[in-house]
């Protein structure tokens, strides 16, 4: 829904216009994520009943405002279980405008550049969903997190590729997920 490279951001943007969810379509896409998010929970919760479902309400991780708008509208954590993200690291250096410098890295300039400036900007929106969560009083879970780290560029640049198929396999790469497990476990609890 976050993703306007997939359908699914469209059919919101154009479902959340048509329902006047909002006078603008990124309001209205994210409205009509919510409310559609609670209309299907509710269909579950009433077919299985409350205790067996749990109402998640994704978002997208380094937009933060995102999960404000939803959860603030229209009485949408009340009906939700959980807010969830997806704390990615490095997606920017995975960009085809990236390449050319990412092609010129070593391998640690890039670990450089994930442990000082990607990891770090990552946990901040941790810390800035998780502080959301709390002020609408639904937890803050995950769905899917990790290393960003794939070339995007067509055609795929074969400096960047095995740039970032020897960062996968070096150590330092299982230190910087212990280190986004142990500071998403602080801030989501």
């Amino acid at each position: 829904v976050w993703n306007p490279s997939f359908s699914s951001y469209a059919y919101a943007v154009r479902r959340g216009m048509e329902l006047g969810l909002a006078d603008n379509e990124w309001h209205a896409r994210q409205r009509y994520h919510a409310r559609r998010t609670r209309e299907i929970g509710a269909i579950f919760r009433e077919v299985l009943g409350r205790e067996r479902v749990v109402v998640v309400l994704p978002t997208q991780a380094d937009v933060p405002d995102i999960s404000e708008e939803m959860l603030s509208w229209n009485g949408t954590a009340a009906d939700v279980d959980a807010l969830a993200t997806t704390p990615y690291f490095g997606y920017m250096l995975s960009l085809p405008d990236s390449a050319p410098v990412v092609g010129r890295m070593s391998l640690d300039e890039l670990f450089h550049e994930l442990e000082t400036k990607t990891l770090p900007e990552t946990l901040d929106y941790v810390a800035q969903q998780a502080a959301i969560a709390r002020r609408h009083q639904v937890p803050l879970i995950t769905y899917e997190a990790g290393q960003h780290l794939c070339n995007l560029g067509e055609p795929k640049d074969p400096k960047v590729e095995a740039l970032f198929d020897a960062a996968n396999r070096d150590p330092r790469m299982g230190r910087l997920y212990t280190t986004l497990l142990t500071e998403w476990n602080r801030h989501s609890n």
